[in-house]
């Protein structure tokens, strides 16, 4: 099974089981509503009573409705609390399937990372390259000026080695340029010694 593959697996879980939650959730609210509206039609109900008696009324079926409503009131009541026991009872597997979805993205993530390094580790070495370089041309071009502003400037620090990140392609180092460095580059651009500015 592809990482990718276990990831939607996982994650369609997660949505399973957060739509079974939300389903519950709305059984709540109209459990909810439902007491409500029984509680107003009972109330309604018992209004009537007295005046029913008071002209000698057959109340049986006001009686039977009353009781009827006091057993849907106690349904109603019955289900959110099993309701609520039944959603205490998925957190667990609810929290354990998204850590198991968090994990699988982040490990087809990782895969997709891994792909990338020979990539960079070729172009992150030559771009620190070209950046020593560019950087020591630059400081001997000025080097007869007692200030300059490097083009690229020292904000970038250190251009990272993935499969060893105790020899960094690039660290921070001293952008003035050592000597040493510079001649180097000298030595590479095939530059004579001679040096700008008046000695």
């Amino acid at each position: 099974m592809t990482l990718r593959k276990t990831f939607l697996e996982k994650s369609q879980e997660v949505q399973e089981i957060d739509a079974s939650k939300w389903k519950l959730h709305s059984r709540i609210k109209q459990a909810q509503k439902d007491i409500e509206n029984l509680e107003q039609e009972k109330t309604e109900l018992k209004s009537k009573r007295p005046m029913m008696l008071a002209d000698n009324e057959d109340i049986t079926g006001l009686s039977s409705r009353l009781k009827e409503i006091d057993d849907e009131i106690e349904i109603c009541k019955e289900t959110i609390l099993g309701v609520n026991e039944k959603l205490e009872s998925m957190k667990n597997p609810l929290r354990n399937a998204k850590v198991d979805a968090d994990n699988a993205f982040e490990e087809m993530v990782k895969a997709e990372m891994e792909k990338l390094v020979p990539a960079y580790q070729k172009y992150a070495k030559k771009l620190a390259d070209v950046i020593l370089d560019y950087n020591a041309l630059e400081a001997i071009y000025n080097d007869s000026r007692s200030y300059y502003q490097p083009a690229i400037k020292s904000q970038l620090e250190v251009i990272p080695n993935l499969l060893n990140k105790s020899e960094p392609f690039l660290k921070h180092y001293d952008w003035g340029i050592t000597r040493e460095i510079q001649k180097n580059v000298r030595e590479k651009y095939n530059l004579t010694d001679f040096q700008t500015g008046t000695q």
